[in-house]
Order: structure tokens, then C-alpha cells, then sequence
């Protein structure tokens, strides 16, 4: 069973920036299942579901099916980012589906299964630091304390971690530094209870959870007074504190 609604593939389309989050969650109740989810993030970087849908189990076939669903409901938009856990399966149907599109893999799930083989604040520090740095010359520096730490590790997350994981490799398109996938975790716990239901009833159930928070966003975006939302406000602010400790060098 797939559902997108035509206000959230206009939503998407017309409103967010090319970047969806891919994630499963196992269904609670009787009838056992798997819930998969296209999340994406709105104008003022809340969360906005795009689609979703029940499979029998997470294997390729089961994503293969739900991606051909989700590019017939939003095609495949220019800068298209598809970030998700690698959950069993899913880079087989990316590839069949969306192999053009950029794959992002959440870092904090790559770093989950890293502290399995190597250890040590050295390393964590610097691998994070490689994921969060802008600049190739960033990702360079971490990585090259990386290596000093453990010389495996470069070649260990060549051979596991093939997906961009790094915002110094991010495509420009975007405009989305998000280098976890917590969108789909947030989304997977806000229909935490629905998920006890039997299908028919949590797919409906979640129908109404989402009607009800696109019907109060677009009550809150009545009432804003300025043309750039809330986040974007916060966001432009924060960066504009303590000017008079930068200086400008013409080059």
C-alpha cells in the first residue's frame, strides 16, 4: 500500500528543497509489517512527509516497489537527494530507481557500526569532523588524523561507506546540510502509537495526523508578517552576532 496526497507532492515539488529521507519502521500490532516513509523538510525546516506506505519486509523488492511509487508521484526533481540508513536492501533499489540521484548516508548510523571495529575520542572526533566540514581542505585535515590514529579506517570506510557522507561532497542543489537521517526518525516517532493499529486503520490514522498539521502550518504561515519564515529569521540572525569580531580582507 503506498499513499502520497496531491498537497503534499504539490508541497514538495513547489515548497521544499530537493531532499528526502528514506527510513522503515516495523508495525506493532498483529499484523506485522514494515511502515516505509519519503520525508522531506518544508521552508522552515520542519518536518514534511511526502509519502508513505506498508511492504511485507525490508528487502530490495519491497523498496523497489515503494521508489517506483514515489518517482511516479514526484518524478525526479533537479539536485534530487536521497538520504537514508542503508536499511537491508535499499541501495540495490536506489540504483534501479533513482541512479542518477545523489545518496547520502546518515552519519550517525555509519558512525553506529564504526565504533563497532575501531575506537577511541581521537577517532570520533575526527571522523565527525570530516562528515561536518564544508571544505575539501576540512574533510582532508580530519581525514588525514583518521589515518594517523588507525590506517585501516580509510580503507574500511571505502569498502562499507560508499554513499556521500561528508557536507564537503554535498551537491549544491539542495541546499541541505542535514548529514543524519533524523527527519524519518522524527517522523517514525511521531506516529509511534499508529503503529499499533491494524493497517487500514494506522494508514488512516495517520492521514488525519497529517491533515491536521498541514491545516495548522498553514494557519501559523497566515498569521507571519515577513517574508522569510520563522527559521530562516532565527537562522540569519544567529549568524549575524558579533560582527565587529570579523574583519574583511579584499583579495
Amino acid at each position: 500500500m503506498f499513499i502520497a496526497f496531491g498537497a503534499s507532492i504539490q508541497g514538495f515539488l513547489r515548497g521544499c528543497r530537493p531532499y528526502v529521507g528514506l527510513d522503515g519502521a516495523h508495525l506493532k500490532g498483529k499484523f506485522k509489517g514494515i511502515i516505509v516513509s519519503a520525508i522531506a523538510l518544508d521552508g522552515n525546516n520542519s518536518v514534511f512527509p511526502v509519502a508513505y506506505g506498508v511492504v511485507e519486509s525490508e528487502n530490495a523488492e519491497s523498496w523497489e516497489w515503494f521508489l517506483v511509487a514515489l518517482k511516479e508521484a514526484i518524478g525526479c526533481p533537479n539536485g534530487l537527494v536521497l538520504s537514508s540508513d542503508r536499511q537491508k536492501g535499499l541501495d540495490k533499489a536506489l540504483l534501479a530507481v533513482y541512479p542518477t540521484a545523489e545518496h547520502r548516508e546518515c552519519m550517525r548510523h555509519l558512525y553506529s557500526n564504526f565504533k563497532k571495529r575501531f575506537r577511541g575520542d581521537i577517532l570520533k572526533k575526527h571522523l565527525w569532523g570530516a562528515a561536518r566540514g564544508y571544505t575539501s581542505s576540512a574533510f582532508q585535515y580530519h581525514m588525514e588524523r583518521v589515518q594517523m590514529a588507525d590506517s585501516r579506517v580509510v580503507d574500511y570506510l571505502r569498502e562499507n561507506h560508499g554513499h556521500v557522507w561528508s557536507r564537503s561532497l554535498f551537491g549544491i542543489d539542495a541546499k541541505c546540510k542535514q548529514e543524519t537521517n533524523n527527519i524519518s526518525e522524527t517522523f517514525n516517532s511521531w506516529i509511534s502509537k499508529e503503529r499499533n493499529r491494524p493497517v487500514i486503520d494506522m494508514m488512516d490514522a495517520i492521514r488525519q495526523k497529517i491533515m491536521i498539521m498541514m491545516n495548522k502550518r498553514r494557519r501559523d504561515g497566515a498569521k507571519w508578517s515577513t517574508k522569510l519564515v520563522p527559521g530562516a529569521t532565527k537562522h540569519i540572525n544567529n549568524l549575524t552576532k558579533d560582527l565587529e569580531n570579523y574583519s574583511v580582507e579584499v583579495q
